[in-house]
């Protein structure tokens, strides 16, 4: 879509219809129904705005699939799927997904239960969520959830499993953990000290911050 539209990639139709077609290949249900669309004739800016959830989408989110409730949440907060309701169906969708068990959906709703986007602020019921998404080994959820016992926000704090927490997000390819896990391994805090992976840590944080 970025390629077909322009948006942050090169003006490129073809390659984000070929990427498309991958996708559905690939079994991506949105992918599958949009390419089904522009088969039948449709331009992609009508296959991008949708009365409601595609069908092959909607029954496998109603048979429980949470990867397809969570595709039709991002679906409905992207502006794709039209409604008239006050509330954006998105959040509901977010939420069967994240009980669904799908770790995006999780630790999407951990972030606005702590920012209190669309909730109530709640820290406890924030936590719950990434940790749960992080047992799945997510990254940033890990990440997150490694702040929060290192804070102590939504539970008391525990260095020991902020340290395995930002551990695991460092070890899944979480860029952001790698600061506050290298300044634990520095300080030897909730793990063994261990200052030069923890300033190697440090110094290739420090050098990517500076070539942004």
């Amino acid at each position: 879509l970025m390629h077909h539209q322009g948006r942050g990639r090169d003006f490129n139709p073809e390659l984000g219809l070929a990427l498309i077609a991958e996708a559905a290949e690939a079994g991506d249900l949105v992918a599958a129904e949009m390419q089904r669309q522009i088969k039948a004739g449709k331009g992609l800016s009508d296959v991008l705005a949708y009365a409601a959830p595609p069908p092959p989408l909607l029954r496998a989110a109603e048979n429980g699939d949470a990867e397809a409730q969570w595709s039709i949440a991002q679906l409905y907060f992207a502006g794709h799927i039209l409604h008239e309701e006050k509330r954006n169906p998105g959040f509901g969708w977010r939420e069967r997904a994240a009980e669904s068990g799908s770790p995006a959906a999780q630790a999407a709703l951990g972030e606005a239960l702590r920012s209190g986007m669309g909730y109530p602020k709640d820290a406890a019921r924030a936590l719950r969520s990434l940790a749960r998404a992080a047992a799945q080994n997510h990254p940033h959820a890990a990440y997150l959830a490694g702040l929060r016992h290192r804070d102590g926000e939504g539970t008391a704090k525990n260095d020991e499993e902020a340290a395995r927490l930002l551990g695991l997000a460092v070890e899944r390819g979480s860029k952001d953990a790698e600061t506050p896990f290298g300044i634990l391994l520095v300080e030897g805090r909730g793990i063994a000290a261990d200052p030069q992976r923890g300033y190697t840590l440090l110094n290739r944080a420090e050098k990517r911050s500076n070539t942004v």
